[in-house]
């Protein structure tokens, strides 16, 4: 019973990382987009 508890706790550990990861990263997407392209134009 303890091994099947932490292997779930484990993996919504995990399922939660990956969320706020997400969240992050429309965060990232949304507030530098601008800038973003603006690099990009000058870079490529």
């Amino acid at each position: 019973m303890k091994d099947w508890f932490c292997e779930n706790i484990e993996g919504f550990l995990q399922i939660i990382s990956i969320s706020e990861f997400m969240a992050f990263f429309e965060r990232i997407l949304h507030c530098g987009r601008n800038s973003a392209a603006n690099e990009r134009g000058v870079y490529f």
